[in-house]
């Protein structure tokens, strides 16, 4: 299947990270919408079109080539390669693979997106820009394994339940790695936040399993058969060791990402199809002679309306239920979304080695707040100061101390807000003024 001329152009000034290229021709960045989405010309529609496994195969890694072009893009390439390989096997139909793979394409094109959005705000005032994506997953070393559950019957759990239960199990690690001091909250009736708390994570992992699980296990085909092979009570066991091994996880981790954005976003309603009978003459086969079969039905749209409905339904049960309000935590906002998506992103062993040295930053004293200022320099450190804190209270959360202050003092408050959006939400009243040893107490 020819590849569409002015798609072609566009592909060629995609390489970069949302603004177009060095070449001193890419005066606009690309229109990523168009680009993946645009009916003549998309990437997606281009997808939908392939008539064969061989042919889907061909321009999927045309896409993903042009897409990551730059010499550091060679991992990345791989891993949507491999993400390929997993869903090409015998079992799974062509339609099938298509659907899954627009999930993926559809996750690179609102990351795009965002970069584009990110480059058009711009540094304003001179102030650090928070990058918005975590690149690679951080390799993690696999825990000590759990004995598997005792079967409840011959063939359980699943390969499918094996697979759910893992990946969210995964996930959780990262939560369970920066829980707060339970005790001291509870002592002082501190409501934590929902990221470091110990209730949310087991609430967390069961929203994996239950909304996302199935959806991610789809993606898996030639995992899931692998899984089957084993005996019942290695198959949670089996599926750990899959998932951990690095190279894999950059597959989940792209795929996770792409199912993320499908399921909590709405879908927008078809548009309905012009009821009125289509002119035949002689200026009907004008259009290359042939019909034109994309036009919707009336009962395809009514098809297409109804998966939309039920999409949407589903949606909005996941936001209800991550964002309900709950009596041991303060329950995250919307907006906290997309960070808890890339939590899978990081490693527990990153944040747990973050949060040992900040805490070590501090209990050093002298001028900690300088050397933490070092330290903070190209880092994202809003997670670890956050669980830091509420691990260590009496270190971090002592007014008289103002530890907090001190370690933000060299950032402007729109800055601070910037960088560190969770330590301002849940920690405003420890942001003061840092003391004095001539001034009262700060706050």
């Amino acid at each position: 299947m020819p590849w569409p001329l002015s798609t072609s152009r566009l592909v060629r000034s995609a390489s970069g990270d949302g603004g177009g290229t060095s070449n001193a021709s890419v005066v606009v960045p690309v229109d990523w919408e168009r680009f993946f989405e645009d009916p003549a010309e998309g990437v997606i529609p281009l997808v939908l079109q392939a008539r064969s496994k061989s042919v889907l195969r061909k321009i999927y890694a045309m896409v993903v080539a042009q897409l990551f072009r730059r010499a550091g893009d060679e991992s990345r390439r791989q891993t949507f390669s491999a993400l390929l390989d997993e869903l090409m096997v015998d079992e799974v139909g062509l339609d099938i693979v298509k659907q899954r793979l627009c999930v993926v394409f559809r996750h690179i094109k609102e990351d795009r997106k965002a970069r584009v959005r990110m480059l058009e705000e711009g540094l304003q005032d001179g102030e650090r820009r928070v990058e918005i994506a975590i690149p690679e997953p951080e390799p993690d070393p696999p825990p000590p394994a759990d004995p598997d559950p005792v079967p409840v019957s011959a063939d359980e759990p699943s390969a499918r339940q094996a697979f759910k239960d893992v990946f969210a199990s995964l996930v959780r690690q990262r939560l369970d790695a920066i829980q707060a001091d339970s005790n001291w909250c509870r002592r002082n009736r501190i409501t934590p936040p929902f990221l470091v708390s110990t209730v949310f994570a087991g609430h967390w992992e069961s929203i994996l399993r239950d909304h996302f699980g199935d959806s991610m296990a789809d993606h898996f085909p030639g995992l899931l058969k692998r899984i089957k092979a084993h005996p019942p009570g290695e198959r949670h066991a089996f599926t750990r060791a899959a998932l951990e091994e690095f190279k894999y996880r950059k597959v989940v981790w792209e795929t996770w990402q792409g199912v993320w954005t499908d399921l909590t976003n709405p879908r927008p309603k078809p548009a309905k199809p012009d009821s009125r009978k289509q002119k035949k003459g002689l200026l009907a086969g004008l259009g290359g002679g042939k019909p034109n079969k994309s036009r919707m039905t009336m009962q395809q749209w009514r098809d297409a309306l109804g998966k939309v409905a039920s999409h949407n339904e589903r949606t909005a049960r996941i936001w209800e239920d991550l964002l309900a309000e709950h009596d041991d935590y303060l329950p995250p906002l919307r907006e906290d979304g997309p960070l808890l998506m890339q939590m899978f992103g990081r490693s527990a062993k990153g944040l747990t080695k973050e949060m040992e040295a900040v805490r070590q930053i501090v209990a050093q004293g002298g001028s900690y707040g300088r050397v933490f200022d070092a330290y903070q320099a190209k880092r994202q450190l809003d997670i670890a100061l956050v669980a830091v804190s509420y691990r260590y209270p009496g270190l971090f959360l002592d007014r008289e101390k103002g530890t907090l202050a001190t370690l933000l003092a060299g950032a402007r408050e729109k800055q601070r807000a910037a960088l560190y959006p969770l330590v301002t939400r849940y920690l405003s009243d420890y942001l003061g003024r840092p003391p004095a040893d001539d001034d009262p107490v700060a706050l």
